[in-house]
């Protein structure tokens, strides 16, 4: 996915959370993701990140690595990259149900069960700029808006870009959403939606598996989205994985948040 529209993040310490996810295919294809610190040892991401659906075969360890603690990728100025980390991953747990599933009627495929955990070579170093963000309660109700963060293309057609990008944007209700997507994609009870008709503030293409945060009504923030698939060309409507619906599978992988 890419951040259109939004704008630059200029605080290291605004979104500690968020991740760049590389892997390689054939070493030569690079496919960029985002992801979310669980903890220190873990990293949340959309399971269609650890694919590569026209071969259709998954990611191995190997060919994923991980970087945090920085808002710009290519910077050389010390203090952005003070407390950068790039980290190799040991285990990749898909979600065992996770696949692209064509429901009928539907003119495109839907990856249902979209995410997956990443265990990393080595504990990431907690800071002010690498930090979990909370997953929300069992049954924690989204409302008003979310951040979205990244490093894909700001402009439809544009190419990858360096510096960490946010934009807000109002949550949908489900019902909604789901009218949307009819007979394009399906739309389920696991999933949550931003977007606005007159568009022109989502994520799009390469930035997947990235965080949407919502807050809630005592102000805290918290997990709620993997990024997860779009529709007419990234312009209006973005669909992401609930977390909430995960908790106790992430739980018996990644053990406990910290």
């Amino acid at each position: 996915m890419k951040i259109i529209g939004g704008e630059e993040v200029e605080d290291p310490t605004a979104y500690p959370y968020q991740v760049f996810i590389e892997k390689i295919w054939n070493n030569t294809a690079f496919f960029k993701c985002g992801g979310t610190i669980y903890n220190e040892q873990y990293i949340i991401t959309a399971g269609h990140c650890t694919y590569f659906r026209d071969a259709g075969v998954f990611a191995t360890p190997r060919q994923m690595w991980v970087t945090a603690g920085t808002i710009d990728l290519a910077s050389k100025d010390e203090e952005i990259r003070r407390d950068k980390q790039v980290i190799g991953v040991s285990e990749i747990h898909t979600h065992p149900n996770f696949e692209f599933k064509r429901y009928e009627n539907d003119r495109s495929d839907t990856p249902i069960y979209d995410i997956a955990i990443l265990k990393l070579k080595k504990p990431l170093k907690l800071t002010d700029r690498v930090a979990p963000l909370s997953i929300p309660p069992e049954k924690f109700v989204v409302k008003g808006n979310g951040t979205v963060t990244g490093w894909g293309r700001k402009e439809l057609n544009g190419t990858i870009i360096n510096r960490m990008r946010k934009v807000d944007i109002p949550f949908l209700e489900l019902k909604s959403c789901k009218k949307l997507f009819k007979w394009v994609v399906h739309v389920n009870d696991d999933m949550v939606c931003t977007g606005t008709e007159e568009g022109n503030v989502t994520p799009c293409y390469g930035d997947s598996g990235g965080p949407v945060r919502c807050t809630d009504d005592q102000g805290s923030h918290y997990f709620c989205g993997v990024s997860s698939f779009n529709g007419n060309n990234c312009a209006n409507y973005n669909v992401y994985t609930r977390v909430s619906s995960y908790i106790q599978w992430i739980r018996s992988v990644a053990g406990e948040q910290i």
